[in-house]
């Protein structure tokens, strides 16, 4: 499959810490917070590149990189306000540190060559060449929301179930890339060395590439930033035994669809919600049902181009030049 070029596949193992905050209410109407988890984790990524022109899997060269960052904290800041008893304003803002940690990469050279004889190349796997460092950018995000609530007569403390007859809420969130996922990148820490072998077992000098010239690989995922929209209430049909609730929300693309792949496909998507609460005594029973519905995009190669159509113009996107012998041939 020629996604094999993108991913093949990711296997990830990460672990999240519990989370310490602090909040202060300045006066009776406004509360600050703030909170802080880190996360740690480790994985690799497997892929395929292409060893020289074109696309034959017997070129191929099998991609394993493998990176770990133990430590990536998390900041969430908040602010709460009631400007009068019955609304509720917050906003909230989280920063992540994003991904910076170090790894390796392992190429496995024609890894696709089968029953090779003579002098064609055997799938050979090279020893792991150091990453000084791997850096991914994880997104920033933040809300807005209000939540109106339409209490029961009566003083009455307890949960909304107990005190209020319904509520009404709407939040949007703005997630974004600090810098725009530009910032996606290796740098390497050593000579690399792609060693080949071949099935008569005679050496063949190896490809090197010094470290400064190539030191740093970087990539843009083409993420966007993306808004999401929420609005839910909820109606207590018997107070303090039995209450409904409904939502629904909206979220926009957080990618470019010319760019979308195995591993980045935030394509926009709507959804819906419904709940039910019961409550027994001191004994709360909760069920609730979502769907969502997730954009379709077909992706599809162009389409077929008969070669007379070919030109000379490197615009058209058909260009009919090729190079020979590192030279730029004016024929077919």
């Amino acid at each position: 499959t020629p996604t094999r070029y993108q991913a093949i596949s990711s296997e990830i193992l990460f672990a999240l810490s519990g989370v310490a905050a602090l909040a202060y209410k300045i006066v009776p109407e406004l509360s600050v917070g703030a909170g802080i988890q880190v996360a740690s984790g480790s994985g690799k990524t497997n892929a395929v590149m292409a060893r020289t022109a074109g696309t034959s899997p017997a070129d191929d060269i099998f991609v394993t990189v493998g990176a770990h960052d133990y430590f990536i904290p998390a900041v969430t800041f908040s602010v709460l306000a009631k400007p009068i008893p019955r609304v509720t304003l917050t906003g909230i803002f989280v920063w992540n540190d994003g991904i910076r940690g170090s790894g390796d990469v392992t190429f496995t050279t024609n890894t696709y060559h089968q029953g090779a004889s003579g002098s064609e190349f055997v799938p050979l796997k090279n020893d792991p060449i150091d990453l000084e460092s791997v850096n991914v950018e994880l997104p920033w995000t933040a809300t807005f929301g209000a939540r109106y609530a339409q209490p029961l007569p009566g003083a009455r403390s307890g949960d909304p179930l107990d005190s209020e007859i319904w509520d009404v809420e709407v939040d949007a969130s703005y997630t974004f890339l600090p810098e725009g996922g530009n910032n996606n990148r290796l740098d390497v820490g050593e000579e690399i060395v792609l060693e080949v072998a071949r099935a008569n077992g005679v050496p063949q000098e190896p490809l090197r590439v010094d470290e400064d010239d190539l030191e740093q690989f970087a990539v843009d995922t083409h993420q966007k930033n993306s808004v999401a929209l929420r609005l839910g209430g909820s109606y207590n049909i018997l107070p303090s035994k039995l209450g409904v609730s409904a939502g629904a929300f909206f979220e926009t693309r957080g990618i470019d669809p010319s760019y979308a792949n195995v591993d980045t496909f935030a394509f926009s998507r709507v959804g819906f919600g419904l709940g039910l609460q019961m409550r027994f005594g001191s004994i709360d029973l909760s069920a609730a049902y979502a769907h969502i519905f997730g954009e379709t995009l077909e992706g599809a190669p162009p389409p077929h181009q008969a070669r007379e159509n070919a030109t000379d113009n490197p615009q058209s996107g058909f260009d009919e030049r090729v190079y020979r012998n590192g030279v730029l041939s004016d024929g077919p």
